[in-house]
């Protein structure tokens, strides 16, 4: 067995220092993934931060990597994918929550053929810098006066001059005021309003044999109006509130009508390209908790030969 000596050494400024070419391997031991499988997890007042490389296998020919940075806090946590790459079908499904002051990373199958599916991980933590304390709301500041070009600070005695941004957002957002533009915000007989106007998202799949079906999952909104359902090819589209939802309706065949309450906001069955309007417009949402803005579709091919399908929803955002 080498020395680990003989690899590395202190380079400048406590810099590790690799004598040959930089390279490392991990296997570990794999996790089977179940849904809601704990992948990792830990208390918010030892780390704040983590990157994780995920390698997932369901066969030799079904694998995916992936790369999830998360930041934690107390209450919360927010996370991000990234580098994702697959092979056919994303495999896992990922999230991650606070509670009670403990991170936890999760992982689901993304459809029930894929229960049991092997995960490995590879983890760098960020230790925690500040002691741990209650997030506190946004301070507004001293009292505010509004005056003729922008509000006075100070009450008495006037002041500096305040200029009132426009509000933002994120997770704690900008302090500000609605900028009216006529377009998204307006005012009608004194009441303001948002005005919204519909849009489109895509998927395409890899190539698909006939009668067979692949998954996908679209950022739409929390609460949405659907108009339409686009497709390139004949196809049968089902889209669901939740990824519980399409889990349970697998083994649904495309002569059976889904049964109410199960979970299918929408679906529809042509043999050719086209576009199927909805009338009246369906109300689709998403039934997860936490709740999220993801739309759910099964894309089956039922135009009879190979092809690659692309799928276009067409909705109104009811809630973001």
């Amino acid at each position: 067995m080498s020395k680990l000596s003989s690899f590395f050494t202190s380079g400048p400024r406590g810099i590790l220092k690799f004598f040959k070419k930089p390279a490392l391997t991990y296997k570990g031991d794999w996790i089977p993934v179940f849904p809601n499988t704990v992948l990792d997890s830990w208390h918010v007042g030892e780390f704040s931060t983590a990157t994780y490389l995920l390698t997932v296998e369901h066969d030799s020919n079904k694998k995916e990597l992936m790369h999830v940075s998360v930041v934690a806090r107390p209450d919360q946590a927010s996370y991000n994918i990234y580098g994702r790459t697959s092979i056919d079908d994303e495999l896992i499904i990922i999230d991650a929550s606070v509670n009670d002051s403990m991170f936890r990373l999760k992982a689901s199958p993304s459809d029930p053929v894929f229960t049991g599916v092997k995960v490995t991980m590879l983890a760098f933590y960020g230790e925690t810098i500040n002691p741990l304390t209650v997030a506190a709301p946004v301070a507004t500041g001293p009292g505010y006066t509004a005056g003729t070009g922008g509000n006075t600070e100070g009450g008495s005695g006037g002041g500096s001059t305040y200029i009132l941004p426009t509000a933002g957002v994120g997770p704690i957002g900008t302090l500000g005021g609605v900028k009216v533009d006529g377009t998204t915000i307006a005012i009608n007989s004194g009441v303001i309003s948002a005005v919204s106007s519909r849009s489109s998202v895509s998927t395409t799949t890899s190539s698909l044999g006939a009668g067979t079906s692949a998954l996908a999952t679209l950022s739409v909104a929390k609460g949405y109006t659907l108009y339409s359902i686009t497709t390139s090819a004949g196809a049968w589209i089902s889209l669901y509130s939740s990824s519980a939802a399409r889990f349970a309706d697998a083994t649904r065949d495309i002569l059976t009508d889904p049964l109410p309450g199960t979970g299918v906001i929408a679906e529809t069955i042509t043999t050719a390209p086209g576009v199927t309007y909805f009338s009246p417009a369906v109300l689709g949402y998403n039934a997860e908790n936490p709740v999220t803005s993801n739309a759910y579709l099964k894309i089956y091919n039922n135009s009879g030969s190979s092809t690659a399908i692309t799928v276009t929803l067409t909705y109104l955002t009811q809630e973001i």
